[in-house]
Protein backbone atom coordinates (compact mmCIF):
# COMPACT_ATOMS: atom_id res chain seq x y z
CA UNK A 1 0.00 0.00 0.00
CA UNK A 2 2.97 2.21 0.94
CA UNK A 3 4.35 1.67 -2.60
CA UNK A 4 1.24 2.18 -3.95
CA UNK A 5 1.04 5.72 -2.55
CA UNK A 6 4.75 6.48 -3.20
CA UNK A 7 4.11 6.12 -6.58
CA UNK A 8 0.55 8.03 -6.61
CA UNK A 9 2.75 10.68 -5.60
CA UNK A 10 5.60 10.41 -8.34
CA UNK A 11 2.93 10.51 -11.08
CA UNK A 12 1.56 13.78 -9.40
CA UNK A 13 4.84 15.76 -9.11
CA UNK A 14 5.91 14.32 -12.62
CA UNK A 15 3.09 15.24 -15.01
CA UNK A 16 3.44 19.09 -15.97
CA UNK A 17 0.40 21.58 -13.91
CA UNK A 18 -0.73 24.65 -16.19
CA UNK A 19 -2.80 27.31 -14.69
CA UNK A 20 -3.27 28.52 -18.92
CA UNK A 21 -4.32 26.20 -21.43
CA UNK A 22 -2.01 26.59 -24.41
CA UNK A 23 -4.59 26.14 -27.32
CA UNK A 24 -6.76 28.93 -25.67
CA UNK A 25 -6.59 32.63 -26.95
CA UNK A 26 -6.91 35.59 -24.92
CA UNK A 27 -7.79 39.16 -26.37
CA UNK A 28 -8.25 42.70 -24.66
CA UNK A 29 -11.10 44.42 -24.49
CA UNK A 30 -11.27 48.08 -25.32
CA UNK A 31 -13.93 50.14 -23.66
CA UNK A 32 -14.51 53.55 -24.32
CA UNK A 33 -15.20 56.52 -21.89
CA UNK A 34 -18.46 57.55 -24.11
CA UNK A 35 -19.92 53.96 -24.11
CA UNK A 36 -20.02 54.19 -20.35
CA UNK A 37 -23.34 55.30 -19.00
CA UNK A 38 -22.79 58.07 -15.99
CA UNK A 39 -18.89 57.61 -16.48
CA UNK A 40 -17.04 60.97 -14.65
CA UNK A 41 -14.47 60.66 -17.66
CA UNK A 42 -13.28 63.80 -18.50
CA UNK A 43 -13.05 63.71 -21.96
CA UNK A 44 -16.44 62.42 -22.08
CA UNK A 45 -18.85 64.17 -24.51
CA UNK A 46 -22.85 65.06 -22.89
CA UNK A 47 -25.33 63.38 -24.46
CA UNK A 48 -28.61 65.31 -24.31
CA UNK A 49 -31.92 63.31 -23.31
CA UNK A 50 -34.63 65.96 -23.63
CA UNK A 51 -36.08 67.01 -26.63
CA UNK A 52 -34.63 71.10 -27.10
CA UNK A 53 -37.71 73.61 -27.65
CA UNK A 54 -36.48 76.57 -29.17
CA UNK A 55 -38.90 79.66 -29.87
CA UNK A 56 -39.44 81.07 -33.89
CA UNK A 57 -40.11 84.25 -34.43
CA UNK A 58 -41.51 86.01 -37.47
CA UNK A 59 -43.17 89.81 -38.59
CA UNK A 60 -46.51 90.45 -40.42
CA UNK A 61 -47.24 93.42 -41.04
CA UNK A 62 -45.41 95.34 -38.05
CA UNK A 63 -46.49 92.66 -35.65
CA UNK A 64 -44.16 89.98 -34.34
CA UNK A 65 -45.41 86.47 -33.90
CA UNK A 66 -43.78 83.32 -32.17
CA UNK A 67 -44.43 79.90 -32.00
CA UNK A 68 -42.44 77.09 -31.07
CA UNK A 69 -40.33 74.37 -32.15
CA UNK A 70 -38.89 71.37 -31.34
CA UNK A 71 -35.33 71.19 -33.36
CA UNK A 72 -34.90 67.74 -31.81
CA UNK A 73 -37.83 65.96 -33.79
CA UNK A 74 -38.05 68.88 -36.20
CA UNK A 75 -41.72 69.35 -35.43
CA UNK A 76 -43.89 72.75 -35.02
CA UNK A 77 -45.62 72.84 -31.47
CA UNK A 78 -48.76 74.72 -31.05
CA UNK A 79 -49.72 77.76 -33.46
CA UNK A 80 -48.36 81.30 -33.87
CA UNK A 81 -49.54 83.89 -31.27
CA UNK A 82 -49.10 87.11 -31.43
CA UNK A 83 -46.24 88.24 -28.84
CA UNK A 84 -46.88 89.86 -25.86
Amino acid sequence: MKKMIVFVMLLLLSTPISTQSTNQQTSALTVSANSIVGSPAADATIVPMADVIVWKYKSINGHVYRRRYNSTKRVWIGEWELCP
